[in-house]
């Protein structure tokens, strides 16, 4: 299946992929998360080789992926890498979004992603740290 590359007027889009920012992913990236998945932001290489226009896109550039890129992961993505360790996900006033393991980690953020995301740092951290 081709994948088509969105840009920043695609409010459809933008809306669906709305959740996570650079700074989280590029976090994730470094404390080892998989760079596999459906969306990612341009590397500074594949901006200037793919499209200036956007600083993120759907799927894989058409001819792979160049250094800097940087998985933005789904909200079903985070919650299968969590893995069996996921409990739950809520919603609060106070963070906005809580998400929890069963061996007592947790996350919080201002979307749902970002709450299971740092629920999977939390996770990670507590791994190594074994």
């Amino acid at each position: 299946m081709k994948r088509k590359h969105f840009f920043p007027h695609d409010v459809e889009a933008r809306e669906e992929t709305t959740g996570m920012n650079y700074d989280l992913a590029l976090k994730l990236k470094n404390a080892g998360y998989p760079q596999t998945g459906r969306y990612y932001y341009y590397g500074e290489e594949s901006v200037k080789k793919y499209h200036p226009m956007t600083d993120w896109y759907i799927g894989p550039p058409p001819f792979g992926h160049l250094e800097g890129d940087i998985v933005k992961p789904t909200l079903s993505e985070l919650i299968e890498a969590c893995g069996d360790r996921f409990n739950s996900l809520n919603s609060n006033s106070i963070t906005g979004f809580d998400s929890l393991s069963f061996d007592g980690s947790c996350g919080a953020g201002n979307t749902p992603e970002e709450a299971v995301a740092n629920l999977w740092l939390s996770i990670h951290d507590k791994t190594n740290q074994k």
